[in-house]
């Protein structure tokens, strides 16, 4: 298997079989011309604004959203319409390969056949949504650049979890209007925590709030979504620190911010999930816009 990080700026075709990986200003986007490929453009944009033209409708694009453009479909970047600042990622898949990772799951990829199915190829999502995916594809590019014991592999691993996260956002936001009713639930309890993160969001004052028993909430969370209130909890204040830290929110701020009784907390639980201090973090990726993989 291979794949690509490059630091050229962006052409129409791809010069490899799975997938590549761009991080891209501006200035990356001008020699992207109107034409057909056979690969999916998917990019995430995490500052400024600009304008596509996509099979001659025009989608004006912000940092709030994220583009999956299919093969066979003619489009261009507007960059009079872009601003100076416009930055953010875009990941570039292989038709062949998009092919091979279906065969492994029925469900895998839903957001690229939702795409394909209603031509609708932008998606409106949280700012904190978009500058989480930008941290794990931050993740990607530094393993690539790393000399760990089986880096490659590690990093089709990692690509494949990005693309969990976005067809569980994606699904999560076309058939929310479907849903049955514990997982309608367990979807506004969730809504509930995020909005939350710094109040006392303890299992029983969730009950309470909710109307239900805790022991039931806690079998609902084990059935629904495989795991518990408290992990819940933590990933979403953890996935809020990372966002905080990728603005520039002081450190010493941050656990406060997200609901952490202190820094040593968010300390602990920030190493464990992610292998590396909120400092270090912040160090390594707080400051990479300017960075063109």
């Amino acid at each position: 298997m291979d794949f690509n990080f490059t630091n050229e700026v962006l052409s129409n075709e791809m010069n490899c079989s799975t997938f590549e990986l761009y991080n891209f200003n501006t200035k990356n986007l001008t020699d992207i011309e109107e034409s057909l490929h056979n690969h999916y453009d998917f990019y995430i944009f995490t500052e400024g604004n600009t304008e596509f033209l996509i099979n001659n409708e025009i989608y004006e694009i912000t940092n709030k959203d994220i583009l999956i453009i299919p093969p066979n479909n003619k489009y261009k970047i507007n960059t009079e319409k872009s601003n100076s600042e416009c930055t953010g990622f875009v990941l570039r898949i292989h038709n062949d390969y998009k092919r091979k990772l279906e065969e492994s799951d029925s469900d895998f990829l839903y957001s690229f056949r939702w795409i394909e199915e209603t031509s609708n190829f932008k998606i409106s999502l949280s700012e904190n949504i978009i500058l989480g995916l930008a941290s794990k594809f931050y993740f990607l590019i530094d393993e690539n650049r790393s000399d760990k014991f089986c880096k490659e592999i590690h990093g089709h691993a990692l690509l494949i979890s990005i693309l969990v996260n976005v067809d569980r956002i994606v699904y999560s936001k076309t058939k929310e209007n479907i849903l049955n009713p514990k997982q309608q639930l367990v979807g506004n309890i969730s809504s509930y925590i995020s909005n939350n993160l710094t109040s006392d969001l303890t299992l029983d004052e969730i009950a309470s709030k909710f109307f239900l028993s805790k022991y039931y909430i806690c079998h609902l969370f084990r059935d629904v979504i495989g795991m518990s209130v408290q992990q819940l909890i933590t990933q979403e204040r953890l996935q809020a620190a990372k966002t905080m830290i990728l603005k520039g929110e002081p450190i010493g701020k941050v656990h406060t911010l997200c609901g952490f009784k202190d820094y040593a907390c968010l300390y602990r639980a920030f190493t464990k999930e992610y292998g590396i201090s909120p400092q270090k973090f912040k160090n390594i990726y707080a400051h990479r816009n300017d960075m063109f993989i």
